[in-house]
């Protein structure tokens, strides 16, 4: 009587889809047929051979054992997969076997079966269970399964390393809400999320090492559920951040060295140029009428200079302070109210008819209120600065909502930028091509650029030297469109 052969399913008929099959592996002995029900209908030579029959139609009873020949020819029947995978052995021989839906041809299917043999290298090939296990054993982040009350069910190599324990049964026994949790409420939250939400995504706690040290980690985990839909536990992976947090503490501790520098050394420049500033004054006061008037131009050029120096310091500072006062709280923010209460305010400071096009559809945003308005105040501030000269100077304001995401952009019909210096006037003190007339300090387009990048955006220039420019800022976050009646 001819072995027959029983199979290890590698994934249920329900739910792998029939471009998973894998047909690529080196292998030999090809075998293809044609099921239909439980029969083979037709077939390669090479089936027969296997299957040690000589002519078809066969049962798929012949080369199965009894249940799981009928387990196979029931979900056939039924028509529930779209296609199955598994592997079974066979006179010392391992087999895969993909079993898929055969086009035109009626209530068929197409069964591929391939002998697994040895890769490039010499190794046995190893199917996918195998291949799974391997990848659970090596892989550097933690893999897990635990119950609802607390307690892992598997771990992998790299979660007990991590964990600081000696062996996997250490693991199994820990109590996971006293024994692995720093802060025990944090674990009522996940189970809260994943409750609702069926998975987590990057949560981000602290767990409690063996020595009691905490251990940051970042979980991305699925829930487990019964035929009832009743959880049963939890599968995932953490990912040890411990060294990602020290390093962003350092960087804290190294931005606030910096701003404390930075500000003694503001404080006590100020001083002296404030001194000088006093000086030039006091000079011109008293001996101004003996100054003849190059004299006097020369100590007006120092006078302007100091003050210049003075608000580099002042934009210094300012640049130093950015990413600790671009953080708190988030609000929706009327975005087009911002910009008109902005318009309003640069219309007083320079005095000038300046024609203002802003977009009726500028959204609502859940942003850092201050934020947003020193980044678009500095934006139409620069498009009135290097347009006035034009003889009707226009600035425009737009937005378009993208997938998670709002843009704004600020254009005008100025001196334009150079393409070359599109990058470099992002730069500190680099403001291009620009004549001693229009007054700055080169500080500003750093800092919005800092405040757009600590909130995970982006900002980009387009223009041409002459035609006008169009500065960009992409905001993450989320919005609420309004419509208006009209532009103004």
């Amino acid at each position: 009587m001819p072995e027959k052969s029983r199979f290890t399913l590698l994934k249920p008929p329900e739910t792998i889809p029939a471009s998973e099959c894998l047909k690529t592996r080196r292998g030999s002995e090809q075998a293809e047929g044609l099921l239909e029900g439980a029969r083979f209908v037709e077939g390669n030579q090479t089936l027969l051979i296997l299957a040690r029959q000589e002519d078809f139609p066969f049962s798929l009873h012949e080369i199965l054992v009894t249940d799981d020949a009928e387990r196979i020819s029931g979900w056939l029947r039924n028509k529930s997969p779209s296609a199955c995978l598994f592997e079974l052995s066979r006179d010392g021989n391992r087999y895969e076997v993909t079993i898929s839906r055969s086009k035109g041809a009626g209530n068929k299917w197409f069964w591929h079966m391939t002998r697994l043999e040895e890769d490039l290298a010499g190794n046995p090939v190893v199917g996918i269970e195998q291949r799974y296990q391997r990848l659970f054993e090596n892989v550097k982040d933690a893999i897990f399964a635990s119950t609802v009350e607390g307690r892992f069910l598997d771990i992998n190599p790299a979660g007990v390393e991590m964990l600081g324990y000696a062996s996997k049964d250490e693991v199994l026994k820990l109590n996971i809400l006293t024994d692995l949790y720093y802060y025990p409420e944090d674990r009522l939250k996940y189970q809260k999320i994943i409750a609702e939400k069926g998975y987590v995504k990057d949560y981000e706690v602290v767990f409690k090492k063996k020595d009691r040290t905490p251990l940051f980690v970042s979980m991305s985990n699925v829930a487990v559920y019964d035929e009832d839909k009743k959880i049963l536990g939890y599968e995932g992976i953490f990912r040890d951040l411990t060294r990602q947090k020290q390093i962003e503490e350092e960087l804290l501790s190294k931005n606030a060295q910096l701003e404390s520098y930075v500000y003694t050394v503001s404080h006590d420049l100020k001083s002296p140029i404030i001194a000088i500033q006093g000086f030039c004054r006091l000079l011109m006061k008293k001996q101004g009428e003996r100054l003849d008037e190059k004299g006097r131009e020369l100590l007006e050029r120092i006078t302007e200079i100091s003050r210049r120096a003075e608000r580099m310091i002042v934009d210094l500072l300012a640049y130093a302070r950015t990413e600790k006062d671009a953080r708190g709280e988030f609000e929706f923010i009327d975005t087009y109210a911002v910009v008109q209460s902005i318009i309003e305010e640069l219309k007083i400071k320079w005095g000038q008819p300046v024609i203002f096009v802003v977009s009726k559809n500028l959204p609502e945003i859940l942003f850092h209120k201050e934020s947003f308005r020193q980044i678009l105040a500095n934006l139409i501030d620069n498009a009135i600065k290097y347009s006035r000269d034009q003889a009707s100077p226009v600035v425009k304001i737009d937005c378009k909502v993208e997938d998670g995401a709002v843009v704004f952009s600020v254009e005008d019909n100025g001196v334009g930028i150079d393409p070359s210096l599109h990058k470099k006037i992002f730069e500190v003190f680099e403001r291009g091509e620009v004549s001693e007339k229009v007054e700055g300090t080169g500080i500003g387009l750093s800092i919005i650029k800092r405040i757009v990048e600590t909130h995970h955006g982006d900002i980009w220039v387009e223009s041409q030297k002459g035609k006008g420019a169009t500065f960009y800022v992409r905001l993450p976050v989320r919005t609420l469109e309004k419509t208006r009646e009209g532009d103004r």
